[in-house]
């Protein structure tokens, strides 16, 4: 561990490496979305998926657009809507990383953008993806047609909604 200007930095690793948390106060916020799971505007909770699976991704996809629309916010993996922990734990989270999303952004969102994946530990020791999603900044975000049927949002916006 080592002191830095916005508090301990202290980096958590998993066993493939992937790093859980970048500094205390980020860990603490993280761990909050995990350890008292709720869906608000810019919380979205979501069961575990078939994270390869391409419909899974289209629906993922529409979830991240409205984050994004919305000012920004994060997808925490592992829950039900209903704030309960998700039943049948996937033994590897590896899919859940930067470059899956990256790839999901990519394919069916535009303009692109990088979300941030962290694999975060709760205080009972269990450990949740969370995707923090940018805001779109000064273009909104849209989905693009790629292999699922889509439609027009309106007759004079040529963005488009995915439809699953």
């Amino acid at each position: 561990m080592t002191e830095g200007n916005n508090g301990t930095s202290l980096i958590l690793l998993v066993p493939d490496g992937e790093a859980v948390a970048k500094t205390t106060d980020e860990r603490s916020d993280l761990t909050d979305l995990v350890d008292y799971p709720r869906e608000t505007l810019d919380i979205e909770l979501k069961d575990w998926i078939d994270i390869g699976d391409k419909v899974a991704q289209a629906k993922l996809a529409r979830h991240i657009a409205a984050l994004a629309n919305h000012g920004g916010g994060y997808l925490v993996f592992g829950f039900r809507d209903d704030e309960s922990i998700a039943p049948y734990r996937p033994t590897d989270l590896s899919g859940y990383n930067r470059d899956t999303f990256g790839r999901i952004v990519t394919r069916y969102l535009t303009p692109a953008f990088q979300c941030d994946v962290q694999l975060v530990q709760s205080s009972a020791g269990l450990i949740y993806p969370v995707v923090r999603v940018p805001s779109h900044g000064s273009t909104p975000i849209g989905a693009k047609a790629d292999d699922h049927t889509i439609r027009r949002a309106s007759p004079d916006q040529g963005r488009h909604l995915l439809c699953p």
